[in-house]
């Protein structure tokens, strides 16, 4: 069966609630893609295999950092990638921002890697090393503002309206460095096209997982 098909089978089962078939199908994509990176790049239904790896991250099929990080950044690449041919699609976007929610840990490295965070080798032992993953964090919270405040409708869900309650209160806090509101979503924007970039060149040039 082709990746595509799995994909399709996989958020059919979940939706139908036949959770065990869909973590079996889940471990089948998780394994096609390890053993054949470049087939990814066939992948052109940009809404469902967002939600495919959306899900693996939601219902657990590993506790592996490295396999979460494949999947919550695989989800937010082709999330990202719809959003680009419909900026305006809520779905999109809500599955974008469940990515980094729920992915929120191992994507972080990817962040670290997108936006040159990483220490180098002289600085694995210095502040600056030991504050890349901080940063990485904190950028990860400047998207999810961004998302949020320019696209409030998604703020009539439940969680999301939770958790833009949570980011404003940093905001009040002083807890960005940014002046005003509008400061800190020019810069999760900045963000987001940075990781997105990271992620395609890694996609579609260089047939790579390793985020």
């Amino acid at each position: 069966m082709e990746l595509d098909q799995l994909v399709n089978l996989a958020n059919g089962l979940i939706k139908n609630e036949e959770l065990q078939k869909g973590k079996n199908v889940l471990n089948l994509i998780k394994q096609s893609i390890i053993a054949n990176p470049a087939q990814l790049k066939n992948l052109n239904d940009y809404f469902s295999t967002g939600e495919c790896f959306m899900l693996a991250l939601t219902e657990e099929i590993s506790d592996n950092v490295d396999v979460n990080q494949m999947f919550s950044s695989l989800s937010y690449y082709f999330s990202s990638s719809g959003l680009y041919i419909n900026n305006e699609n809520l779905n999109l976007r809500k599955n974008r921002l469940l990515a980094m929610f729920y992915g929120f840990e191992p994507i972080t490295y990817t962040v670290m890697n997108a936006l040159d965070l990483t220490p180098h080798i002289s600085d694995i032992f210095s502040n600056s090393g030991s504050m890349a993953p901080i940063k990485a964090r904190d950028a990860i919270f400047r998207m999810e503002i961004a998302d949020l405040e320019m696209y409030p409708e998604l703020c009539q869900m439940e969680f999301f309206n939770n958790r833009i309650k949570v980011l404003r209160g940093m905001i009040d806090a002083g807890f960005f460095s940014e002046n005003t509101k509008e400061q800190i979503i020019e810069t999760g924007k900045k963000y987001h096209q940075k990781l997105y970039e990271y992620l395609k060149s890694k996609i579609l040039i260089e047939s790579e997982i390793d985020f």
